[in-house]
């Protein structure tokens, strides 16, 4: 396993950087990038596009048997299934597909993030989102984390 990998990694980079954080799949990849943890998580405080920006480079350093595999394993656990099994087939049409609904979804951003508290429609979005993408949702109503309705559009 080598360049045909990294080749499909390239190619398929933006749509991975738009859709995960890479804390929820660190800790399920973390052992083939030990030294990259911190500096990964740090980068996502600034920003999930720019940490993942990072990871993948991480990734693509990478040249460990079995890093790919444990990639795609670890995107299925961090309950990133569509993604680890786009991945795993080199096939991204199902995630291409979903790009109008995303294109659609911004057009109104602005709209929702206005006039719709997250915690009334996690419920409708939960098929969307993973169990842990929710949970940070619904701790909006106890005020312990700050997550406006513009990551909940982030996030679908």
């Amino acid at each position: 396993m080598g360049s045909d990998v990294k080749e499909s990694l390239k190619l398929y980079r933006n749509y991975i950087m738009n859709i995960i954080r890479p804390s929820y799949v660190l800790q399920f990849i973390g052992t083939w990038m030990p030294e990259s943890i911190e500096q990964i998580k740090a980068e996502e405080a600034k920003g999930p596009t720019a940490a993942a920006q990072l990871f993948i480079d991480k990734l693509l350093e990478l040249d460990t048997e079995g890093w790919y595999q444990g990639l795609i394993d670890g995107l299925f656990s961090a309950e990133y299934r569509g993604l680890s099994q786009a991945l795993a087939a080199k096939d991204f049409r199902g995630i291409q597909s979903l790009e109008e609904y995303k294109a659609r979804l911004n057009v109104i951003r602005t709209t929702v993030t206005c006039n719709i508290k997250p915690g009334e429609v996690v419920d409708h979005l939960k098929d969307c989102l993973i169990n842990r993408e929710v949970e940070e949702i619904l701790q909006v109503r106890f005020g312990n984390i700050k997550y406006g309705i513009s990551q909940v559009c982030i996030a679908v």
